[in-house]
């Protein structure tokens, strides 16, 4: 037991911590390292998944990973999908099994691998090639650096099409745009996971 009638105790008193201890991101990495790295963890409660199916994403995690509830009690699970790293569950809910909304890898609520897909094909690196009946659309990406780029599409019509038929290709583009935006979204999808994979340290890759 502390004696704290003790007054001369006071004089003893360790040295303060210097002020880069609060700042410098390397005593932060000895840190998280020693003291924090192994210690018990507070993720969430039970409650946020009461029901056998039951799911909670976890915001302040970015939705990286979700509770979810199985016949065993409640896990903890990735919630980024190993096929394009997208991220698959928001918020909270009822589900079967846990299903990418971009191709429909789906996983079981234990977050086993999926068990069926589909299948996106493109020409890589840089380059897309769409053949149509009346068209020929080239695509290519142009990167602007880590998180950036620009497609650039090119429309390609025989000669009486493209004389002729203006209100065809003019909706032709109009498809194709409304493709390109929701490829946007998909890859913003895509974006959100990765990033939140480079923060929590990991590197995965899909097959």
């Amino acid at each position: 037991m502390s004696n704290l009638a003790n007054a001369s105790s006071l004089l003893h008193t360790p040295q303060p911590l210097p002020a880069n201890w609060y700042t410098d991101p390397g005593i932060y990495e000895i840190e998280q390292k020693i003291l924090f790295e192994n210690a018990p963890g507070y993720v969430g409660h039970e409650l946020m998944a009461p029901e056998v199916g039951n799911y909670h994403s976890l915001e302040w995690m970015n939705h990286g990973k979700a509770l979810v509830r199985t016949e065993n009690g409640v896990e903890l699970l990735s919630n980024i999908c190993c096929h394009r790293q997208a991220i698959m569950l928001k918020g909270r809910g009822q589900a079967q099994n846990i299903v990418c909304p971009l191709h429909r890898w789906t996983y079981n609520l234990e977050g086993k691998l999926p068990a069926h897909g589909a299948i996106w094909l493109v020409y890589y690196p840089k380059m897309m090639i769409e053949w149509h009946p009346h068209s020929l659309i080239i695509s290519h990406i142009a990167p602007s650096g880590p998180l950036t780029c620009t497609n650039v599409v090119e429309f390609y019509h025989p000669e009486d099409i493209a004389l002729f038929e203006r209100e065809f290709i003019e909706a032709e583009q109009a498809t194709h745009k409304k493709t390109a935006v929701e490829d946007e979204e998909i890859c913003q999808c895509m974006d959100d996971g990765r990033r939140e994979l480079y923060r929590l340290g990991l590197n995965e890759a899909g097959p």
